[in-house]
């Protein structure tokens, strides 16, 4: 469920990016202090972002590799929020809006990725130390 929710708004941003780059550029808070609007360069974006989603959804299908999938559709997207988190304390937090749109859309979705890794990996290895 959590997994397919991080794989509907990679999906969902990707798509926005890719169909409407002016309007992603508009709307969403804080992009536009970065710098003008760039379509191809929002785009290319775009298409990293549908590549994480699909990654992230293919792994929906397979239980048993969904850590697998969940960590190589959430390898973009984590190095993305490790650099906003680096912005941050290099030029300090941004204005509270763009702050609570970088925490929500880019930095949860990865942290909450890398807690459905851990707590597989944890429960795979319970069940490994038991069989021993």
């Amino acid at each position: 469920m959590l997994t397919a929710l991080i794989a509907g708004l990679y999906l969902g941003n990707a798509a926005w990016m890719l169909l409407d780059p002016g309007g992603w550029y508009a709307s969403v808070p804080g992009v536009a202090a970065t710098g003008p609007a760039n379509s191809h360069f929002l785009r290319d974006i775009g298409f990293a972002y549908l590549l994480s989603g699909a990654a992230c959804a293919g792994g929906l299908g397979q239980p048993a590799r969904l850590g697998a999938w969940l960590a190589a559709g959430s390898a973009w997207p984590g190095l993305h929020a490790v650099f906003h988190v680096a912005e941050w304390t290099h030029h300090g937090l941004p204005a509270a809006h763009v702050l609570a749109g970088e925490l929500a859309g880019v930095v949860a979705p990865v942290v909450l990725a890398a807690a459905i890794i851990v707590a597989r990996a944890q429960r795979r290895n319970s069940h490994l130390e038991v069989r021993s």
